[in-house]
């Protein structure tokens, strides 16, 4: 299996809600980094996160549009689908750079559009429209 299919199966995965993804997939220790946001060590760690953004959101939906690779360097390029359970719903853009190495992700690198998402979620308020 390619290193594209294998993101690509891992976000369809993570789309419908199947967590098994981080033990079939991660490594124990996976290193997972959103610099002002999130970060964590270890494949409990990412479940959690992972529980913590499905309770929050009625549907999260990653889509890779583009990718580059370099040794164990894969970059995704990808838009993030939330909606709420209000119905509200964003997208977010976002950069990933994962490391893989021998099928197994042991890193993610994610660079995001970081306002949307706080408005999304509620941590601040959107802005006002005239």
């Amino acid at each position: 299996m390619s290193n594209v299919d294998r993101v690509n199966e891992a976000y369809a995965r993570y789309s419908r809600r199947d967590f098994g993804i981080v033990d079939d997939t991660f490594s124990e220790d996976i290193d997972w980094r959103l610099p002002g946001l999130v970060e964590l060590s270890g494949r409990a760690a990412v479940r959690e996160l992972f529980e913590t953004l499905a309770s929050q959101f009625a549907s999260h939906t990653i889509t890779m549009q583009d990718s580059v690779e370099s040794g164990n360097d894969f970059v995704a390029f990808v838009t993030h689908s939330f909606t709420r359970h209000d119905g509200e719903a964003a997208d977010v853009l976002a950069v990933h750079r994962w490391t893989i190495e021998d099928g197994t992700f042991t890193a993610l690198y994610e660079i995001a559009d970081s306002m949307t998402f706080m408005i999304i979620s509620g941590q601040i308020p959107a802005p006002a429209h005239a």
